[in-house]
């Protein structure tokens, strides 16, 4: 018996036949990856969180360096309340006193600061009164947002510029 084909329709049948072979080749491989794919996400999963700890253990360390360079030159800060019995907090005066190093015109020396308010005062001894010494926050301020010794400064900043407390 002898067949009609040509070797046209000979090579047609061996490249359909080798690209069926090839895909399913690739979906042999798929399954073995599918197969392994719970072992591989529980892996990668450990792996996450162990970054995810060794990053965050590096940003607290940065932040603290941060904070102790930027607040190394602040020392001796106190901030004394006027204290008039009528007084509500917008009228209050407030003194703070720090000392800080300043130049002088030849040498830096370390100098004691006094500002009338907590307006003029310089934002990282603000900072540092807010996140290092909350404990001197005076009790009118505090009362704004006693959990909060930031947002109680933003709300004393607001009734200054309003010219009352919202309630």
């Amino acid at each position: 018996m002898t067949t009609n084909m040509t070797s046209r329709i000979a090579t047609a049948e061996l490249e359909r036949i080798t690209a069926e072979l090839t895909e399913a080749r690739a979906d042999v491989a798929m399954l073995e990856r599918l197969k392994s794919a719970n072992d591989r996400v529980a892996r990668l999963t450990a792996e996450q969180e162990k970054a995810i700890k060794a990053r965050d253990k590096a940003l607290a360390a940065e932040t603290k360096a941060n904070d102790e360079r930027r607040f190394a030159s602040i020392s001796n800060v106190s901030v004394t309340d006027g204290k008039t019995a009528a007084e509500n907090v917008v009228r209050s005066t407030f003194t703070i006193t720090y000392s800080k190093p300043a130049f002088d015109g030849r040498s830096t020396r370390v100098r004691e600061h006094t500002c009338e308010g907590f307006g003029p005062l310089p934002p990282e001894v603000l900072d540092y009164i807010i996140e290092k010494r909350p404990d001197l926050i005076p009790a009118k301020i505090m009362a704004l947002a006693p959990d909060s010794p930031r947002d109680a400064f933003r709300r004393y900043f607001v009734a200054l510029r309003r010219g009352y407390v919202a309630a």
